[in-house]
């Protein structure tokens, strides 16, 4: 019934705010990630900024300001529920050479719009999406004609491709991990089709900005989500928020969410705790996805004895830093070893110069050995520094452990976000 619901409620008509897009770039073609019923970014201020980056007339401008609201409105689907995967495929512009920003670039791209002529590359014909290999048919597809902003005789007829499709495409598996998702795109008279393979990061993302749509269509607080959709990836600052999100998501037995938020949080901190009286399916998914991590840190006390009973013993804690242990007892054992060479080499040589039987061949003998009583200084100061440097090492680290499991303890946002 939650599910019947869940799908139910999708249909319904919802507006988040603020337009974020995932933004992929490649030689021929430009891709624009979006997500369905989100609000419109600003037309005017993307002018004002191209117009900054790229000089133009006043009359320009205002020609271009009406172009861009005609050209985010045709970018629009219309009769689409929110929550789709929205994706747009151009042909490479020139926008680079008008140095504008990464979002109003990805805003662009998405609304089929080229502050420059495109480079000249044979037009797009299609474009089919492969979900682990399998094509995959869209809720939508079909083309909007690109748009030149300041070209006041648009003579190129181009077009971008356009598809819809539902996020539950781009779920996480119960292992935690995702299947590869391909755009091939096709142009016209050619036989090769070029391939677009999205990341992890990407389909991340787009998880991220589906959250405010899938929040609202379980009757969810919308702020929390919409609060962490954004494009870029969490940080260690927003997770309390993404936290409280995955056990609301939960509650409402959104698996997809959930299982999207959880491996991105684990990301972040695997050692991440919920409070006692968190959902248990969202705790479920948290330990379903935990990598393996050392979620205990030794005490102080415990790590110094370690370090000076043997050096790089304290940085024996997981593979890695077992490796860095080893490396730091070979060093050390190595300097070690050198000094007592030196020490030999320098009694050895101490000796021939009281056995010399000239002035020359004893202030030979004497260099030598002072030379040899020297090194054998130096290479056991180089140790003690190497163990010494092993063991505030072990130490910070341990430190900076303590505090991490301190702030993946149960946590709660301090204020609902606004």
């Amino acid at each position: 019934m939650g599910v019947m619901l869940l799908a139910l409620a999708l249909l319904v008509p919802v507006t988040a705010s603020g337009q974020r897009v995932v933004h992929i770039s490649r030689a021929r073609s430009a891709v624009a990630l979006s997500i369905t019923g989100r609000a419109l970014p600003d037309g005017e201020g993307i002018v004002n900024r191209a117009q900054k980056a790229c000089p133009s007339n006043a009359s320009d401008v205002r020609e271009a300001t009406t172009k861009v609201g005609r050209a985010l409105g045709a970018a629009v689907p219309p009769g689409l529920p929110p929550g789709l995967v929205l994706i747009t495929v151009t042909t490479q512009a020139r926008n680079a050479e008008c140095r504008v920003s990464p979002d109003d670039v990805a805003n662009l791209t998405a609304a089929a719009i080229e502050l420059r002529q495109p480079v000249p590359h044979a037009p797009i014909t299609r474009v089919q999406i492969a979900v682990a290999g399998q094509p995959v048919t869209p809720t939508l597809e079909r083309s909007i004609r690109n748009v030149a902003l300041w070209s006041r005789n648009d003579t190129a007829n181009t077009f971008a491709a356009q598809l819809a499709l539902p996020i539950a495409n781009f779920a996480v598996g119960h292992d935690g991990s995702t299947r590869p998702v391909v755009l091939l795109i096709s142009r016209l008279g050619a036989t090769e089709v070029e391939r677009v393979e999205l990341t992890n990061a990407d389909v991340n993302a787009l998880w991220r900005l589906a959250l405010p749509a899938r929040a609202a269509a379980a009757d969810v607080d919308v702020s929390w989500a919409d609060s962490i959709s954004h494009p870029a990836p969490l940080t260690v600052n927003e997770l309390p928020v993404a936290a409280t999100l995955l056990q609301q998501m939960s509650v409402v037995n959104d698996s997809l969410a959930s299982r999207a938020l959880a491996r991105q949080l684990l990301a972040i901190e695997p050692c991440l705790r919920l409070p006692s009286d968190a959902p248990a399916s969202a705790s479920a998914h948290l330990e379903r996805f935990r990598p393996s991590a050392r979620c205990h840190a030794r005490g102080a006390a415990d790590a110094a004895w370690r370090s000076a009973l043997v050096p790089g013993l304290g940085q024996v804690t997981s593979r890695w830093r077992t490796v860095a242990g080893i490396a730091v007892f070979g060093l050390v054992a190595q300097r070690l070893h050198a000094s007592q060479a030196s020490k030999r080499d320098g009694r050895d040589y101490y000796q021939r110069y009281l056995g010399a039987t000239s002035f020359e061949e004893a202030d030979t003998y004497w260099a030598l050995a002072e030379n040899a009583r020297r090194r054998t200084d130096e290479q056991i100061v180089q140790a003690g520094v190497v163990w010494l440097g092993a063991l505030a090492e072990a130490q910070w680290h341990e430190w900076r452990l303590r505090r991490r499991i301190r702030f993946a303890a149960p946590i709660t946002p301090a204020a609902r976000p606004r």
